[in-house]
């Protein structure tokens, strides 16, 4: 379900107190949550996000090396990627070349890619 925060700056990080359909709110003001088997299933929208990218590589499809290496997080703090892949998140979404950045502490659903 993706949901958004009215009246909420678009630049601020909002917790689940304040909105009711997400527990984390992007810059973009939404976020995705899915019923993905995961510890943290939320796939928070990034529209600085050049690729999508998780933490987590145990649910991915296909996991192979990456050519990417290294990306740069919002800080700017580099973070090793150790593979990419495919992962179903619904039966009707799937998303492909996934990194896996265990760095991460939410997963990142790019809108560039």
């Amino acid at each position: 379900m993706v949901g958004s925060c009215q009246g909420t700056p678009q630049k601020e990080l909002k917790t689940k107190s304040s909105c009711l359909t997400s527990s984390l709110i992007a810059t973009s003001g939404k976020a995705l949550h899915t019923s993905a088997p995961s510890s943290n299933s939320e796939w928070i929208i990034d529209f600085g996000a050049t690729n999508h990218m998780t933490f987590e590589n145990h649910h991915i499809q296909s996991m192979k090396p990456s050519e990417q290496h290294r990306v740069s997080t919002a800080n700017g703090t580099p973070s090793l990627v150790v593979g990419e892949g495919s992962i179903t998140l619904t039966e009707n979404l799937s998303l492909d070349l996934v990194l896996v950045v265990p760095n991460l502490n939410h997963n990142l659903l790019s809108v560039a890619q």
